[in-house]
């Protein structure tokens, strides 16, 4: 993904360098603002919009260089109640600020597609896409 998101800017003139890392070396990087702009996954783990926004985008966070009270007041307020409706209004009103300030981007959702055999036992369908594998084993195949 990195390598094509260059390429598509390189065609309006944009000059980027993809500097790909592993893991642990990139994290580091990214807590340290170690970087111009940085591409990573944002996985939801919970299912909740406060996983990910909470953790990458308030001041305390300090996950971007960005820092904004209004946006901190807004995502703390989503998180600590719990009428839905509100919540989105909220969420709603964060990513805008997110999204408006360049702060981050959201150009895609990776689904992650899991299919199994008939002869494994212990397999639970997760609904945020990260099944527990060590439940699993293998049953009679007969």
């Amino acid at each position: 993904m990195v390598e094509a998101v260059v390429a598509e800017w390189a065609k309006i003139g944009v000059k980027a360098e993809a500097d790909l890392t592993e893991a642990a070396v990139g994290s580091k990087r990214v807590l340290e603002l170690d970087w111009d702009m940085v591409i990573i996954p944002v996985v939801t783990s919970t299912g909740d919009a406060d996983y990910n926004l909470g953790r990458l985008y308030t001041c305390a966070a300090n996950r971007t260089g960005y820092c904004d009270s209004e946006l901190d007041a807004l995502l703390a307020e989503a998180g600590s109640i719990a009428d839905q409706d509100r919540r989105r209004e909220l969420y709603e009103e964060a990513g805008g600020i997110i999204w408006d300030n360049a702060v981050g981007m959201y150009p895609m959702t990776i689904t992650q597609v899991w299919a199994w055999a008939s002869s494994l036992d212990g397999v639970q369908p997760s609904p945020v896409y990260k099944p527990d594998l060590t439940k699993i084993s293998v049953g009679n195949a007969g």
